[in-house]
């Protein structure tokens, strides 16, 4: 999913269908800004957590913290890109596969979650066409796609 609309949450209505989508099985890939989604703060207890604000852009390292299947064949990678800050949900299971790193600290890039018998991807990176034009990004948004058809 992808939404350009950051500023104004989903209503409730529209939280609860996909919510139930994905608890009876459906899968769901939040690219960038598609996190905002989880604005709306059912969400925020599918997806593990909500934007909160971003800096400018600026070249980030990603790098994978686990052997993720969503990882496979990813090596450390550099894009130009926002910096994005989440308020992270703690009683939320999350996988987190993906870091960045700004201004010395590391911060959370990519993760999985589950909910119900659905699973959930949520990717930082995807502010214009150049991001998703990086070979690694590449495979890391077809292998989060394998990852969430792919039975457990």
């Amino acid at each position: 999913m992808y939404s350009d609309g950051w500023k104004v949450p989903i209503d409730d209505i529209y939280a609860k269908a996909l919510m139930t989508y994905i608890k009876e099985g459906g899968n769901a890939i939040f690219i960038h800004n598609g996190i905002s989604l989880a604005n709306n703060k059912l969400l925020q207890g599918m997806t593990g957590g909500a934007f909160r604000e971003h800096p400018d852009m600026v070249d980030l390292v990603f790098s994978r913290t686990t052997d993720h299947p969503i990882m496979k064949d990813v090596h450390q990678f550099v894009i130009n890109e926002e910096p994005y800050l989440y308020d992270i949900s703690s009683d939320v299971d999350r996988d987190i596969f993906m870091t960045y790193d700004y201004n010395g600290s590391s911060y959370e890039s990519g993760w999985t979650t589950s909910y119900g018998k659905g699973r959930c991807v949520i990717l930082h990176p995807g502010h214009n066409k150049e991001v998703f034009m990086n070979e690694m990004y590449q495979k890391v948004i077809r292998n989060s796609i394998q990852w969430a058809i792919t039975p457990d």
